[in-house]
């Protein structure tokens, strides 16, 4: 079936419409693609669909820099060049907030395009650390990640490296590099390890 997205919705999935003005959610496009996609899940009011091929690129849409965009889940914008990103993730936040009248302008603020992120919930398996793959259980193990501040990716990775742990971890770094985090696991953690990578921790 071929398609054009007309805008984004949360979550990340690009929106068409059929022939019929069915909405059809289609995860990794962006406005302006034109595409083919297959139906993968039907429902009265609106669709499910992926990409088998695109067959006209978005002005929007750009080589994305992580190696893992479209497998990994942790991420759902990396393809679309980021002005168009601030774009939708203000209409986003507007579209949540517009049943209660909210009035004042909303003002986005921004650093950096990457290694932006001061928190993050990864999974952990073994001596692998990574996200759920889109839109499953599916553990997809990683070795970097753009998006995420260098440092506390690093203190995540040589902790989970270190105990050989199975669960998963919520971290938050400040910029003064103070870090925190919520560890779930299948084994009990030395004292030194978690101070040697976090000055606070919770274990459950």
């Amino acid at each position: 079936m071929k398609v054009e997205i007309i805008d984004t919705a949360y979550g990340g999935y690009g929106i068409a419409k059929n022939n019929d003005g069915k909405i059809i959610f289609i995860p990794h496009s962006v406005e302006g693609d034109i595409l083919d996609i297959n139906i993968t899940k039907e429902s009265k009011k609106f669709s499910y669909g992926y990409i088998e091929k695109i067959i006209e690129p978005s002005k929007y849409r750009i080589k994305p820099r992580c190696k893992y965009a479209g497998i990994c889940g942790g991420c759902v914008f990396n393809h679309i060049d980021y002005s168009k990103q601030l774009s939708i993730k203000k209409n986003i936040v507007l579209n949540a907030i517009r049943n209660i009248e909210y009035k004042k302008d909303i003002n986005i603020i921004y650093d950096k395009n990457y290694n932006y992120r001061l928190r993050v919930n990864m999974i952990v398996s073994n001596e692998s650390i990574g996200f759920y793959r889109f839109k499953t259980n599916d553990f997809a193990a990683i070795d970097e990640c753009v998006i995420l501040k260098e440092s506390l990716f690093k203190r995540i990775k040589c902790f989970a490296k270190e105990n050989n742990i199975t669960g998963s971890i919520y971290a938050v770094e400040n910029n003064d590099g103070e870090s925190l985090a919520f560890l779930e696991c299948n084994k009990k953690i030395n004292i030194k390890s978690f101070e040697k990578y976090f000055n606070g921790i919770t274990v459950k």
